[in-house]
């Protein structure tokens, strides 16, 4: 094989035949209408307040988050780790990480609750039995009912009930919410400092 036939095989395996073939639109006038839409229109204020919730109102929710996520392994684990007869892979890499997480971040705000580390304990009992491979393996299939029901009693010690209505907000939280959130918007209405926010412009 000559040179330039080596050369002309080098130049067609480094071309880039996809952006030869199908070259990017020209953006340049989608860019201009865009930025004089943005120069055009005020910007979006969005308060934050900085000040946050309370320890009270953040253990709150996160026993609802951790409830909600033991009623999933719940359901997996009586399931067999299977949805619709196929091993799942959302056990020990997904819904027991995230409680694992919850439970680790709630210690400190609850450090008299040993309820968080009983859970803890149990999630790495649970883990290695909690993923596809465990579930594909057939080996813990007389042991998923008995764990179905330990996250069962989990979820009834740390919301005090079964009943579905713990794991949402009440409506007073709500309101509590939409009631300060009014408030706030008020205050800068009357141009008025209110409680300290920060102006994001999204």
């Amino acid at each position: 094989m000559g040179f330039f036939a080596e050369l002309a095989i080098a130049i067609i395996q480094r071309t880039n035949w996809e952006r030869l073939l199908f070259p990017e639109p020209d953006k340049t006038k989608y860019l201009a209408n865009l930025s004089s839409i943005a120069i055009n229109q005020a910007p979006v204020e969005t308060a934050i307040p900085t000040e946050g919730l309370s320890t009270e109102e953040t253990v709150k929710y996160q026993k609802r988050e951790i409830g909600k996520l033991l009623l999933q392994m719940e359901r997996h684990f009586s399931q067999r780790m299977r949805i619709a007869g196929i091993p799942c892979d959302c056990g020990a890499s997904k819904h027991l990480l995230d409680m694992e997480a919850l439970s680790e971040e709630t210690i400190p705000m609850e450090p008299d609750n040993p309820l968080y580390s009983d859970l803890l304990i149990w999630i790495r009992q649970v883990g290695s039995k909690s993923t596809e491979q465990a579930a594909k393996s057939g080996q813990y299939d007389e042991e998923y009912p008995k764990m179905a029901e330990q996250a069962r009693n989990f979820r009834k010690k740390l919301l005090g009930t079964l009943d579905a209505e713990a794991l949402f907000a009440t409506v007073e939280e709500k309101e509590a919410v939409l009631s300060e959130a009014h408030k706030i918007l008020d205050e800068m209405k009357k141009g008025g400092s209110g409680p300290k926010v920060e102006v994001r412009y999204d």
